[in-house]
C-alpha cells in the first residue's frame, strides 16, 4: 500500500503549509492498493469511522457490507461511505487496483458539507473523465516528488473529493448564502487558531480581516458573546491546558511554546483567565 499523500501537521495543534486549504477537509490521506499484495491491509471486521471514507476501484471489483446491504463496486465506479456509517470489505477480484481516501469533514474555519443535507448510508458512482484526470495527476505527481509536488498534490486531492461529492448531489456548506460578516468572522477565527501560540492583538487582527476593532468586536459579541480579546483568551487557555495534560512539557517548555516573555506572565495569565496556576491545574487533570 503506498500513501499518496496526507495532509502534515508541525505538531497536533498547528497545521503545516501544505495542508489542503479546502476549509472542511481535514486529517486527510489518500492510499493506493495493489490486492496482489496488500490484501493483508484490508479491514474484514464490521467497524465505522468519524471521517469520510471514500474507494475508488480502478481496476477489478470490491464487496462490502454496508449496515444491511451488500454493496459491490465495480471497475471504473467509485465508493462513499459517510461517517458512522458500519462497513467492512467482504470479497475481492485477486487483480483488484484501488485508491483510499480518508478524510474529516469539519473544522473551525468553516465546513465543507451542508449540516441540513440528509445523508445516504453510502453513494457509488461512475468515474468521470474529471475524476480520472486528476488520479493521473496525483500519481504522477507522487511518482516525481518533486519540491512543490505536495502543493500540486493537495489540490488535485481536494479537487478528486469535491468532484466526486458533487457528482453525488451532496450539498456544499460554503456558498453564495455565506453573509460577509459570516466570512469576516471565519477569517478571524482561523487567524486565531494559526497564531494561538503568540499574544495576538486586536489591532492585528482586525487590520487581517480589513475592518476596525469597533465592527470585529460587534461581530464577535454577535456571534460568539464575547469579544474578540475574550475569544482569544479563552482559546489560548484551552491550548494552555491541551499541553499541560502532557506530562513530558515542563512549565517552563509551555510558556515558552505560547510565546510568554517567562513563566512568571504565563502562571499570571492563566490564573487570571481560568483561576487555577498552570501547576494546580496540572496536578488536577494527571492526579499528581
Amino acid at each position: 500500500m503506498d500513501i499518496l499523500y496526507k495532509q502534515r501537521y508541525e505538531n497536533q495543534y498547528q497545521k503545516a503549509d501544505d495542508s489542503i486549504s479546502v476549509p472542511g477537509i481535514t486529517n486527510c490521506y489518500f492510499k493506493r492498493v495493489l490486492f496482489s499484495k496488500d490484501r493483508s491491509a484490508v479491514n474484514r471486521k464490521m467497524h465505522f469511522h468519524t471521517g469520510f471514507e471514500i474507494h475508488i476501484v480502478e481496476s477489478g471489483y470490491q464487496i462490502y457490507d454496508i449496515e444491511d446491504s451488500k454493496v459491490a463496486v465495480k471497475e471504473g465506479e467509485y465508493l462513499i461511505i459517510p461517517p458512522l456509517v458500519g462497513h467492512m470489505a467482504t470479497e475481492e477480484a485477486a487483480n483488484t487496483k484501488k485508491y483510499a481516501i480518508s478524510f474529516f469533514s469539519s473544522d473551525d474555519g468553516g465546513g465543507l458539507l451542508n449540516p441540513e443535507h440528509p445523508m445516504k448510508s453510502y453513494y457509488v458512482n461512475d468515474i468521470s473523465d474529471a475524476i480520472s484526470d486528476c488520479l493521473t495527476n496525483i500519481n504522477s505527481e507522487y511518482e516525481q516528488k518533486k519540491p512543490f509536488s505536495d502543493k500540486i498534490l493537495s489540490l488535485k486531492v481536494a479537487e478528486c473529493i469535491l468532484l466526486m461529492l458533487r457528482a453525488v448531489g451532496i450539498a456544499e456548506a460554503v456558498g453564495d448564502e455565506v453573509s460577509e460578516e459570516d466570512r469576516r468572522l471565519s477569517m478571524a477565527k482561523q487567524y486565531i487558531k494559526d497564531n494561538l501560540k503568540r499574544n495576538i492583538l486586536l489591532s492585528e487582527l482586525a487590520d487581517y480581516c480589513y475592518m476596525s476593532e469597533k465592527q470585529l468586536t460587534r461581530i464577535f459579541k454577535s456571534y460568539e458573546g464575547i469579544s474578540a480579546t475574550e475569544y482569544i483568551r479563552k482559546k489560548r487557555c484551552l491550548l494552555i491546558e491541551k499541553l499541560l495534560a502532557d506530562p513530558d512539557l515542563t512549565l517552563q517548555t509551555i510558556s515558552d511554546i505560547m510565546g510568554f516573555n517567562n513563566e512568571y506572565y504565563f502562571n499570571a495569565f492563566f490564573k487570571k483567565n481560568t483561576g487555577m496556576t498552570p501547576g494546580a491545574y496540572r496536578k488536577s487533570v494527571l492526579k499528581i
